[in-house]
């Protein structure tokens, strides 16, 4: 159970704001350094960029472009799912392949990234879309690709691996599994940028249905179980507390950095994922199924490009 009074202390007074509507399903939103909010449409294969009380403008058509960040050269880089792959978008839409193979397989469906103040790129690669015939990795996975290119399997530890978030002086790493054990797990990050001690962090729990009731998933066109349609957990971000914004059932999810409960930012629509922007970096923008929201906080989000604070920040 969550409650919610407990996030006056987070949110500024006021409803969300809708910023963009109109789309198949919003995801892999981040704030560019030019002062834009850059979003994605798998549903739709798109990926557009917002000035809030502007229209839209389309970046590119993609290969269901999904998670982004902007990495420490202020390149954007985004996820492409049926791409299966990790590319930098240029300002034209142009497209470069930093990751899509691994010891000669290629990878499963490229989900979400984040970037490392050293460089490096960190993403998830789940495989429940594949058909199994097209499993060749044979295996979800989080890996680290490394700013001179070397890509490193991290951990098979998270069974559908999706978000991921630095806890602000790195010394964390936060990694969503969404299914079919919905929660958070947290990682140590070693001085070498590989991962240990994986634990659980907190739960994010599906809504209660019953069973054998299913729904038609909007980008996959496959049917899920009707547990899912209330949400599920998906993208993460960290605020310079330490605290940790997760998308999951009902909106989205607030935790204090030892994974204690604050409560959950009600939203229009269902979210899928989330990002701090803004040039205070107070404003948490929220893909939802169809739009993009923005609601104000007190406290600022973690940068793009990552900034590491020292632990005293929590």
């Amino acid at each position: 159970m969550t409650d919610d009074t407990l996030l006056a202390e987070i949110l500024e007074p006021g409803e969300a704001e809708l910023i963009a509507t109109g789309f198949t399903f919003t995801e892999g939103p981040v704030w560019h350094p030019d002062g834009y909010l850059v979003f994605s449409d798998p549903g739709g294969s798109t990926q557009w960029k917002v000035r809030p009380g502007e229209m839209p403008t389309l970046i590119r058509e993609g290969e269901s472009p999904d998670g982004s960040t902007i990495d420490s050269r202020g390149r954007l880089i985004t996820c492409d799912q049926y791409g299966r792959k990790v590319v930098a978008v240029g300002d034209d839409g142009s497209v470069e392949t930093l990751a899509d193979s691994y010891q000669g397989k290629k990878l499963n469906m490229c989900n979400d990234v984040v970037g490392h103040t050293d460089g490096s790129l960190y993403f998830t690669d789940p495989d429940w879309a594949l058909e199994p015939e097209d499993r060749e990795l044979g295996f979800p996975a989080v890996w680290r690709l490394s700013p001179d290119a070397d890509l490193t399997l991290l951990t098979r530890e998270v069974a559908f691996p999706n978000g991921l978030a630095f806890s602000p002086d790195e010394s964390l790493m936060y990694a969503v599994d969404t299914r079919p054990d919905p929660h958070i797990k947290v990682f140590d990050v070693k001085p070498d940028g590989t991962l240990g001690n994986g634990r659980r962090f907190a739960d994010v729990p599906y809504i209660k249905a019953p069973d054998g009731m299913t729904f038609i998933h909007p980008v996959t066109r496959k049917p899920r179980a009707a547990h899912e349609i209330g949400g599920v957990p998906d993208g993460i971000k960290v605020d310079i507390k330490g605290r940790v914004f997760c998308t999951g059932t009902h909106g989205v999810w607030v935790f204090e950095p030892d994974g204690t409960v604050i409560g959950i930012i009600r939203t229009p629509e269902l979210p899928a994922n989330c990002s701090f922007g803004d040039d205070d970096w107070r404003s948490l923008y929220i893909c939802g199924r169809m739009s993009v929201f923005r609601v104000r906080l007190k406290t600022p989000g973690m940068p793009v490009p990552p900034t590491r604070l020292a632990p005293t920040a929590k």
